[in-house]
């Protein structure tokens, strides 16, 4: 069962109070910092990145967990994924050693 509360409020008190919640709330919504445009990148520029060569890159899609996009007849690649897994695959390998 729900309890209600109705109680006498000036109008200027209520608009007030509306006022106040619209602006904490708005404050605390700036608090998050925008995420960064996500940068996709084509396969050419992900060889120039890695500096490897075309079957270095099928190879790498295939054996590794490197995400892919296809956007129309095109792959893609983001750039922050890519880096991210690599930075997992180093960290792996010099754990072996």
């Amino acid at each position: 069962m729900q309890k209600h509360i109705l109680i006498a409020l000036p109008i200027q008190e209520f608009e007030a109070l509306i006022r106040d919640c619209v602006r904490s709330e708005l404050q605390a919504g700036k608090k998050e910092e925008p995420k960064a445009p996500e940068e996709y990148l084509t396969s050419r520029e992900m060889e120039a990145l890695l500096r490897i060569s075309p079957p270095t890159l099928r190879r790498l899609r295939k054996n590794l967990p490197l995400k892919t996009y296809r956007i129309g007849s095109v792959i893609r690649y983001c750039k922050q994924e890519v880096l991210q897994s690599l930075e997992t695959i180093r960290a792996a390998k010099h754990r072996r050693l």
